[in-house]
């Protein structure tokens, strides 16, 4: 079962309990164990964030990778609804991200 909405401001954080749960299940579904995992540290990365060679090796997948590229590729070229304006630009950094990702995973999978 796939979250299918990995991202920051789809997960709350309680620091005094120091307990955390994802938020927002609109999305949910079937998906490659790696979808969520990638999803989020591409929210990571998009945040400022380092993912250090070791993190993508571990937690993503090029599958992955390559199927959120193509999602939000294909989604940044819709109009945004009124009020969604950035969404779009979120969408295409995002995509930009995991193009980036796939292309180093299946890089580095075509060397072994």
């Amino acid at each position: 079962v796939s979250h299918g909405d990995v991202r920051g401001d789809n997960f709350g954080y309680d620091p005094d309990t120091q307990t955390g749960l994802f938020v927002d299940w609109n999305w949910t579904g079937t998906a490659p164990e790696s979808k969520d995992p990638t999803e989020l540290l591409i929210s990571v990365a998009e945040s400022g964030y380092e993912v250090t060679d070791d993190m993508l090796r571990e937690h993503c997948s090029k599958e992955a990778c390559l199927m959120l590229a193509g999602y939000w590729f294909a989604e940044c070229t819709k109009p945004a609804w009124e009020g969604g304006e950035k969404v779009r630009e979120h969408q295409f950094i995002s995509a930009n991200i995991a193009w980036e990702w796939y292309k180093r995973l299946a890089t580095e999978t075509s060397d072994q």
